[in-house]
């Protein structure tokens, strides 16, 4: 091949004044690494505390004696809440002062095996 002095490559400059290079075969990325599956972290829950649950339901009459039973002499407070767009399902708010994880998973527990309770959130 014939090329000027400054072409250490000796190929011929193309119309542009580049060289003429054929392209270089496009290496795959690599597929990404999976980034780690890690556990969220668990809030950090100070007992005793005010625990919230919504309770979905049908009717709210049989929603609070279902947690009037469930809950017994303890301390509670219930409000309203929504009302489904069909009307079909209704929702109290809960809230009850849990001693400690075991009373929260308890209460939430037996709140959601109810059959009259459609949700627990």
């Amino acid at each position: 091949m014939t090329g000027k002095p400054d072409d250490p490559d000796g190929e011929q400059p193309d119309d542009e004044g580049s060289a003429h290079h054929e392209p270089e075969p496009k290496q795959q990325d690599p597929k990404p690494a999976k980034p780690e599956q890690h556990e969220p972290e668990r809030p950090v829950i100070e007992y005793p505390c005010h625990w919230r649950y919504r309770v979905i339901g049908k009717d709210t009459v049989t929603l609070r004696a279902v947690i009037a039973t469930i809950l017994g002499d303890r301390e509670y407070a219930l409000t309203e809440g929504n009302t489904s767009s069909g009307g079909k399902y209704r929702s109290l708010e809960l809230d009850v002062v849990v001693d400690d994880d075991a009373m929260r998973l308890a209460i939430f527990s037996q709140l959601t095996q109810s059959s009259d309770i459609a949700f627990v959130i």
